[in-house]
């Protein structure tokens, strides 16, 4: 049975990702991101263009989410 992925986040920076990919990657969430390549080529880092998404699996983003709502 393959996975689906969910967006539990969008971040305006590749800073940003990075340091969400951590935090769900070090409480064993499995992390992809998407949309980081253009705001390294292009420069964007704000907005719809530029935002990257932190991509997780279905069964793993209620978790995601939770562990993303106690760090705010």
């Amino acid at each position: 049975m393959t996975s689906e992925l969910e967006v539990v986040y969008t971040a305006n920076t590749p800073m940003e990702a990075e340091v969400i990919r951590g935090l769900l990657e070090s409480n064993g969430i499995t992390v992809l991101l998407h949309g980081e390549a253009a705001s390294h080529i292009y420069g964007l880092t704000m907005g719809q263009l530029g935002g990257i998404q932190v991509l997780v699996r279905d069964e793993e983003a209620e978790a995601a989410r939770e562990l993303l709502q106690e760090e705010k």
